[in-house]
């Protein structure tokens, strides 16, 4: 009887285990805490919603780590979709957005990008600053194949969209 129950435990399990999904397409809702100065600090609340919108268009925010998974059929892009965990590293993009402070006080925003990939990555970048409500496009350099980039800015940036992807 024990050894049923047991056997049973661990089927039941592995089938939970393999039910789970890695595929991650929403953002939990956040509160974002940017740097200005030693006195200042500026928070802008997230709302819970979907990571890539408007088919390509990801949006990401300060503190944000994102893996993105990509199918590619020769150059062009058939799927992407966001997941919890790195677990398919040859087709998984790693994408990051940091504040850098140094002595209590903002100094610059970082995007980084890992490019698994055998072709160059090429992507459209716009930004929306500090208490602005007017994206601004921003020139972004490719990320090389099987390399990684990052673009820097002095502003303080609340958010970015990343959109125009393609393989070269």
């Amino acid at each position: 009887m024990k050894k049923l129950a047991l056997v049973s435990l661990v089927f039941f399990n592995t089938l939970f285990a393999l039910g789970q999904s890695n595929d991650m397409p929403n953002r939990k809702a956040a509160t974002k805490k940017l740097v200005i100065d030693a006195k200042n600090t500026y928070t802008q609340s997230v709302k819970a919603g979907p990571i890539i919108t408007a088919g390509t268009t990801v949006n990401i925010y300060p503190g944000d780590t994102i893996y993105l998974e990509v199918t590619l059929v020769g150059t062009a892009i058939k799927g992407m979709k966001t997941v919890k965990k790195n677990l398919n590293p040859e087709i998984t993009l790693i994408l990051t957005f940091d504040q850098h402070v140094e002595n209590s006080t903002h100094k610059f925003m970082t995007l980084g990008i890992q490019n698994p990939f055998h072709k160059n990555l090429y992507y459209a970048a716009s930004m929306l600053v500090m208490k602005s409500t007017t994206w601004t496009k921003v020139t972004v350099n490719p990320v090389l194949a099987e390399k990684g980039t990052y673009e820097t800015w002095p502003q303080i940036i609340v958010q970015m969209q990343l959109s125009g992807w393609q393989f070269k």
